[in-house]
């Protein structure tokens, strides 16, 4: 018995080791590498940018000769050519800032923002001169200091960091305007007048953002900005005509494309992709 007992603690002793390493090993839950974080557009932003703008100030001279002929204004102005458009020009840099509140694919938010402006033309046409009066030059010049928007922007993000967006609101800006008409010979009459004021319209455009981080993005944008019109009156300075005076009607038009970059202060934590 001594001997058998022996013998069969040897063979547990050998053999105890190799079940042992035919055993499976227990292991832990898979590990997994984190899962890319998704682009988040809600929270508030400020940026810069820089574009151009080109418009259209459309008008007519309306001559009135009260004490010349005792005629209406509309009959009496009827008698000179009134068309005279001018087209202002011009680069324009500022700055903006806004918030936008992420649904979904969709992105609401509100931006306002101000420009300095070089939009500015001028432009002279001669008249032959008809109904009995003598030729003339009449020049009108327009430009847009500055500006500003308020606007809502509503978008759709086809991709996580890239968003298409339509905007509109309220327009404002500081427009200076100026007219004059000279005869020929100018002893025959000079008219001049100008005016500067901000103006109050409207805005509509559309543009696409692209987030290069959840911090960074860059946009480009189109906006219309109609900013209403204006009447300048051309006093007479010399002639032979006191009491007479000219009207130019103004409205100014401009289309505006600039380019930007924003800053988001990611007020709320990057979505992550669940498993």
């Amino acid at each position: 018995m001594t001997r058998l007992l022996a013998a069969a603690v040897t063979v547990f002793a050998i053999s105890g080791p190799v079940l042992a390493s035919d055993l499976p090993t227990a292991k832990g839950p898979p590990v997994y590498d984190p899962p890319p974080a998704l682009f988040t557009w809600s929270g508030a932003y400020a940026g810069v940018n820089v574009g151009y703008g080109w418009g259209l100030a459309t008008g007519g001279l309306l001559p009135d000769y009260p004490n010349l002929f005792g005629l209406p204004t509309a009959v009496a102005g009827g008698y000179v050519p009134s068309t005279l458009g001018v087209t202002p020009r011009g680069v324009l840099g500022g700055g903006e800032i806004g918030y936008n509140y992420q649904i979904g694919p969709a992105v609401l938010g509100v931006e306002t923002d101000f420009q300095g402006s070089g939009i500015r033309n001028s432009n002279a046409i001669a008249f032959s001169g008809i109904g009995g009066f003598a030729p003339s030059n009449a020049t009108a010049s327009d430009q847009v200091n500055w500006f500003g928007t308020a606007r809502v922007r509503a978008g759709y993000l086809p991709l996580n960091n890239v968003l298409v967006y339509g905007t509109g609101g309220l327009a404002y800006g500081n427009v200076q305007e100026s007219t004059s008409l000279v005869g020929v010979p100018a002893t025959s009459g000079s008219w001049s007048g100008a005016a500067s004021a901000t103006r109050i319209g409207w805005t509509v455009g559309a543009g696409v953002e692209w987030k290069l981080t959840n911090a960074i993005s860059v946009k480009a944008e189109y906006l219309h900005i109609d900013l209403g019109s204006s009447t300048v009156r051309g006093l007479l300075t010399a002639g032979a005509f006191p009491g007479t005076f000219l009207d130019y009607r103004f409205h100014n038009v401009d289309d505006i494309a600039r380019v930007g970059v924003n800053y988001s202060f990611d007020m709320m934590a990057p979505i992550v992709a669940k498993y």
